[in-house]
């Protein structure tokens, strides 16, 4: 008999790891990848069968910083081995710029550029482009062109994607048009503009 899944209530950044992957850039087999080999773990659910992952919200930034890293030319080994570095001695090292430089990985304390498996200085021009990327990226990161109808925000339910300005899931609002309601009775029940509704219906189907 398979385990009912139960989540716990209320779990802080419960971000499933399909949406995860969709705002990070990666394929679902990648995130379980870098899961599963300890990487980047799903620290909120770990999973079971039937359950899906559960991230916090610092484990998504960190995750999405990684990523970067990759595209940067940094191996996965690399990656390992300073996030494993950072997790020990800056444990909120999403918030500081980290950046691929040569196959190393270099990270911004204060004034000084340091690489990320010892605190050896680097002679590099200071990174806080990289942050400031992050940053303009927004917290929807590679589906950052939806910001303008959705948003997430670790306070408000749990970090989840809603419908800007409102508490409503865009999950919560594609159920309802799966169960038959339309876009347009949406958009006047909670008192929402129908482009809202259906934009952040198509960010929902891009993230499912």
């Amino acid at each position: 008999m398979q385990d009912e899944c139960v989540y716990p209530r209320p779990v802080h950044g419960a971000l499933r790891s399909r949406v995860v992957a969709k705002l990070a850039g990666l394929t679902l087999r990648q995130v379980h990848y870098w899961h599963t080999t300890g990487i980047i773990r799903a620290r909120v659910i770990p999973g079971a069968r039937g359950c899906p992952r559960l991230y916090s919200w610092t484990d998504y930034m960190k995750l999405r910083a990684a990523t970067k890293l990759r595209r940067q030319g940094v191996t996965t080994h690399s990656i390992r081995t300073a996030v494993a570095w950072l997790d020990q001695n800056a444990p909120d090292w999403h918030l500081v710029p980290v950046y691929g430089f040569s196959g190393r990985v270099l990270v911004q304390f204060e004034h000084a550029v340091v690489t990320a498996d010892r605190a050896k200085q680097a002679v590099l021009p200071e990174l806080g482009h990289v942050l400031v990327e992050i940053r303009d990226e927004g917290p929807l990161g590679e589906l950052r062109q939806f910001s303008d109808c959705v948003d997430m925000h670790p306070d408000v339910l749990s970090g989840n994607p809603v419908m800007q300005g409102t508490r409503l899931e865009t999950r919560f609002v594609a159920a309802l048009v799966a169960h038959g309601v339309s876009a347009y009775a949406i958009a006047t029940l909670y008192h929402r503009p129908l482009s809202q509704v259906e934009r952040a219906l198509e960010f929902d189907r891009l993230a499912a």
